[in-house]
Formats: C-alpha cells, structure tokens, sequence
C-alpha cells in the first residue's frame, strides 16, 4: 500500500516539475529570449584563431581558453595538430 502511495506521488512530482518546466520556457520565449544554449565558435574556425592567438602570443594560454570556451588539454591538442 506505502508502495502505491509512493509510486504515485512520485509521479505526482514529476508532473509538477514538467509543467513548470513548460511554464518557464513559455515565458522565456514571451519576452524575446532563448532558452538555448549559447552557440560555440565551430570547430574549424576554434583551431585556426587558437593557433593564431597563440603564435602572436597576444593571448596566454588561460586567456585562449576562456575566450573559446575549452580546457587547457584540448587547446594544447589543437596546438599539436597544428604542429605548434
């Protein structure tokens, strides 16, 4: 019997949560926002403007990071492709 009362309130729970969910994104697009995640810069334009960034040493390493949004192994990576 707990276990029917649990199992239903449990979807009594998830319900709420996705109606709420549905609210907020409804509101979001009312005001002219997305809800998206920001885009990043692709793939083939990221490996170019690291290797330039770091080859006119106008950025360091950490800067470079931050501005692509991408960690510090992956950076070095896309230097070794490049041949550094």
């Amino acid at each position: 019997m707990f276990g029917t009362f649990g199992a239903l309130a449990e979807f009594e729970r998830d319900l709420v949560v996705r109606e709420r969910t549905w609210v907020g994104l409804a509101a979001t697009r009312d005001h002219g926002r997305k809800s998206d995640r920001p885009k990043l810069l692709p793939l083939e334009r990221r490996k170019p403007a690291v290797r330039l960034c770091h080859e006119r040493r106008c950025y360091t390493v950490i800067e470079i990071c931050r501005l692509v949004e991408t960690s510090e192994p992956t950076l070095h990576g896309y230097l070794d492709e490049a041949g550094r």
